[in-house]
């Protein structure tokens, strides 16, 4: 596929300033505009959109091999040709990458980021590029021949970094943080909002994941993460099987 730019930087906008020079600090850096479209959606009056709403939308107008969905207060300190060299390290080792970030996590409680704080602290944890199961919404790379986005009943502005690492590994997809350094300068809010969109999350995730049968026309496939039950409801399946028949036998 020709695409007619590298990357398509996709941002929601609720400062011009802050997003004028987060612009600006990325042709400082290389990024062209010969290379690279910036797209925004603007939401200074009031919160039209989520912000995973808001992404898959500016997504679905860009035309970039790269997607680079960035927060507006980052500034770049690496540059284009060390981003490009970056995700085509990932290509030589996985293939099968479709997300990559400067942070994210992986287990219980371990974290890995190259990045610099709006208060000048430069914190390197980790060795590059590392696999991980989330990744921080301050700057996502995604490859566009994956197809992978953003859940649409994610709402609000928390949580679609690990929303649409959780899509890309559902899809078979990698996700990974690389060493591509930049300064943010929120540290995030960690307010009401952020903890009511967290519980969302895990209802919404808990729900998905739950045991359950997910027929198909030719047969059950029981979905679990035990095998014991997986095995269980397997040895049951053919008792299921006779009591469906027996009902729709009663009810003609």
């Amino acid at each position: 596929i020709d695409h007619r730019k590298t990357f398509s930087v996709c941002t929601l906008v609720t400062d011009q300033l802050m997003y004028e020079q987060m612009r600006a600090s990325f042709n400082a850096k290389g990024f062209e505009e010969s290379q690279c479209e910036f797209i925004y959606l603007d939401n200074r009056i009031r919160n039209q959109m989520s912000a995973s709403d808001a992404l898959n939308l500016m997504i679905s107008r860009s035309s970039g091999k790269y997607i680079i969905a960035c927060h507006q207060d980052i500034r770049l300190i690496d540059t284009f040709d060390n981003l490009i060299s970056k995700l085509e390290e990932l290509d030589r080792i996985d293939p099968a990458w479709a997300v990559a970030g400067n942070a994210g996590g992986k287990g219980y409680r371990e974290t890995r980021m190259h990045i610099t704080g709006g208060d000048g602290k430069e914190v390197c944890i980790g060795t590059f590029p590392e696999k991980v199961d989330s990744l921080d919404e301050n700057f996502l790379v995604i490859r566009r021949d994956t197809a992978v986005g953003f859940a649409h009943n994610n709402k609000g502005f928390h949580f679609y970094g690990a929303d649409i690492c959780l899509n890309a590994s559902m899809r078979g997809y990698n996700c990974y943080v690389i060493d591509f350094h930049l300064v943010h300068l929120s540290g995030g809010k960690l307010d009401e909002e952020f903890w009511a969109q967290k519980l969302d999350f895990e209802r919404r995730y808990r729900r998905f994941f739950r045991t359950r049968w997910l027929t198909t026309t030719c047969t059950p496939i029981p979905l679990t993460r035990s095998s014991i039950l997986g095995s269980l409801l397997k040895i049951l399946d053919p008792v299921g099987k006779r009591i469906k028949r027996f009902q729709r036998k009663t009810n003609k």
